[in-house]
């Protein structure tokens, strides 16, 4: 059941950075778009560099985390081949995982706030996309397994080598 948890909601992480790569593909469209005639687009400035610069990183932190409980994953259950997993293992796995979701939803929430600063405020508007990822990237740190608040509870738990019976 608990390695169930691990994996079943791996995916779902997915969601949330993928919610964070379109909002900086957006970022980088509008950064780049054609303004009036003799105006530079905005990407010639520094703030809105620095911003992309910003959203790069983020992504590559959390595209670093997503890759690295994959493969945990796969080596626990390569381990133990279709076995019950051992309740602390399982534990200590899903304690990484409630990591790497902490990391991920709060990263995807910041790169979308740094879209919608990119983009301006048409990026509020219902007909434009990024409207929409700004709303739903919300969501993500309340997603099951754990709240934020039971994630840190558990992760603290875990760490202290007290493992839950559930």
């Amino acid at each position: 059941m608990l390695m169930n948890r691990n994996l079943s909601n791996l995916p779902l992480v997915g969601v949330f950075l993928g919610i964070a790569e379109h909002a900086y593909e957006l970022a980088i469209e509008s950064a780049t778009a054609t303004q009036k005639k003799g105006k530079p687009n905005n990407s010639e400035r520094s703030g809105i560099q620095h911003m992309i610069g910003e959203m790069q990183i983020s992504l590559a932190t959390a595209r670093a985390m997503v890759e690295t409980m994959g493969h945990k994953a796969d080596e626990c259950l390569a381990e133990f081949q279709g076995q019950q997993v051992p309740m602390e293992r399982a534990h200590e796995l899903l304690k990484d995982h409630q990591s790497m979701k902490w990391v991920v939803n709060r990263t995807a929430i910041e790169i979308v706030n740094r879209a919608m600063d990119v983009v301006g405020g048409s990026g509020f508007m219902e007909k434009n996309t990024l409207s929409r990822l700004y709303r739903d990237v919300r969501a993500g740190p309340f997603m099951q397994p754990f709240s934020p608040t039971e994630a840190r509870e558990y992760i603290g738990k875990v760490s202290l080598g007290i493992y839950p019976e559930d």
